[in-house]
């Protein structure tokens, strides 16, 4: 630093650097409200301001790639990092494309536009949390303007019933998560994972004492990321959100909260009780696996088998996250951007085939492929990616967490990784049962003799073919290396 500049000017010039992406999210935000007090032929205007302001983060993270890691902002209450600028370019490549999806399907208000760059502020600075108080903060910030986007269509009993079960349940899990922080505060004194002081307490401190407050922590950031036991908004509130904030739920705050998970084994490493969290994190992912695939083989409305195998797919995160490992870590990242690419394509498959058929059922989609082969071909490359089939970017991403998980259960011959990854395999095997069973309504199916309705849909066919396209050539890149790195392996 320079010693002619004061300290707190030079810190607050770095970190007003840093959390430059953050400033364009706030941005955004003024700009709407301002536009919402404005007369109705310029509120028209909102969706544009979020996206110049969504595109300037985007190319001011790209712009200073690689990221450095930085000094703690705020007094050590955030840090950006490379894992950090990973998930915020997601979060908010996923605003983009869900903001997208709505102009594209619903006339789009600058409220909406301002609640949809809150909740993705809320989760970029989730992903950089370093301070259990700020962790508490961000997941509130992504959570009150999540409860108010699903009452948008606050005159239909779904919505409204939904967004009061996801506030209620959500007010439940924030109580249970600051409950253990100040347990956690109690124990050690500190409420930075990375404090020495706070790992000395924890690795002094007897498992049996941390059981409840870590508990009651990982409640939270598993609401957050839709993982089971705290999964039970999910599949209400896909359904009674509008698809295009359903999409947002869907990526945004899993990328923050995982994040945020790892960050917090950073604080644990070489504590007594890391078995206990690590443990914890295992049940809740074998959980999340088994119940969010078992749960979406009944499912007939595409919007709550999406929130179903969502909650499986948290589970397959979890795996890598328990890992601790830097292949666990990186595979982590390689799963939330296949997950962006393919679970975005479905979403807006989705959404165009419910303006095709008038509904969400998948019974009534059958025989859609006749009319619109394209619709049925980019919904199909987009649903098996989510079930894990090569050649495309989820078989490659699920790949990579099970190799991890192969990696560490090989250094420490660890019973519990070995149960948790032979369960992933066999979910992944079931998950196949109602991935294909949306193509093979539409493709196999007599078309109703009605036919379909026409309908605009130009922006939703052009944005799932983009994102269809991008999971299956990603997909291709990763298998020609996969394939590579296994002749290499079988060579040796």
């Amino acid at each position: 630093m320079d010693p002619r500049i004061p300290i707190w000017t030079q810190t607050l010039g770095a970190g007003l650097q840093a959390l430059a992406p953050e400033g364009m999210l706030v941005l955004a935000l003024l700009l709407t409200l301002a536009l919402a007090a404005l007369p109705p032929r310029f509120r028209a205007a909102a969706p544009w301001a979020l996206w110049a302001c969504t595109a300037a983060g985007i190319a001011w993270l790209l712009g200073h790639w690689p990221p450095a890691d930085a000094a703690p902002l705020w007094a050590g209450m955030a840090r950006s990092d490379a894992a950090s600028a990973y998930a915020r370019l997601l979060i908010l490549a996923a605003l983009a494309v869900a903001a997208f999806l709505y102009r594209s399907s619903a006339q789009m208000s600058p409220e909406t536009s301002a609640l949809l760059a809150t909740l993705a502020l809320g989760a970029m600075l989730l992903s950089q949390a370093s301070h259990l108080l700020m962790l508490y903060l961000s997941l509130e910030l992504s959570s009150l303007p999540a409860y108010l986007l699903t009452a948008r269509r606050r005159r239909r009993r779904d919505a409204a019933e939904a967004s009061v079960k996801y506030a209620l349940f959500g007010a439940f899990a924030s109580g249970m998560m600051v409950y253990g922080i100040s347990w956690l505060y109690g124990i050690t004194g500190s409420l930075e994972p990375a404090d020495p002081e706070f790992v000395r307490r924890l690795s002094e401190a007897p498992p049996a004492l941390l059981a409840a407050p870590v508990l009651l922590l990982l409640s939270g950031l598993l609401f957050k990321a839709g993982a089971a036991p705290m999964h039970f908004w999910a599949p209400d509130a896909y359904q009674g959100a509008p698809l295009p904030v359903a999409a947002l739920f869907s990526i945004a705050p899993k990328a923050g909260a995982m994040l945020a998970l790892m960050r917090l084994l950073d604080g644990w490493e070489g504590a007594a009780s890391l078995p206990l969290v690590r443990g914890l994190l295992g049940a809740a992912a074998l959980l999340s696996m088994t119940l969010g695939n078992f749960a979406a083989l009944g499912q007939t409305d595409v919007r709550r088998l999406l929130a179903y195998s969502g909650i499986a797919h948290a589970g397959y995160m979890l795996l890598g996250v328990l890992t601790g490992a830097l292949s666990g870590r990186v595979s982590v990242g390689l799963y939330l951007g296949a997950y962006l690419l393919m679970n975005l394509g479905a979403f807006a498959w989705a959404a165009r085939a419910r303006q095709l058929s008038g509904s969400f059922r998948i019974t009534a989609w059958q025989g859609l492929a006749r009319s619109h082969p394209l619709l049925a071909a980019g919904f199909t490359v987009c649903l098996v990616s989510l079930a894990g089939l090569p050649p495309t970017g989820g078989f490659i991403a699920k790949w990579y967490v099970f190799l991890a998980l192969v990696e560490q259960i090989r250094l420490s011959w660890d019973s519990f990784l070995l149960l948790l990854l032979v369960a992933g395999v066999l979910n992944t095997l079931i998950s196949f049962i109602y991935y294909l069973r949306i193509p093979a309504q539409m493709v196999f199916r007599e078309a109703p003799p009605e036919g379909w309705k026409p309908a605009r849909g130009t922006g939703l066919a052009a944005a799932g073919t983009a994102l269809a396209a991008l999971s299956l050539l990603s997909g291709m890149a990763g298998f020609d290396t996969l394939l590579g790195a296994l002749a290499a392996w079988l060579w040796n």
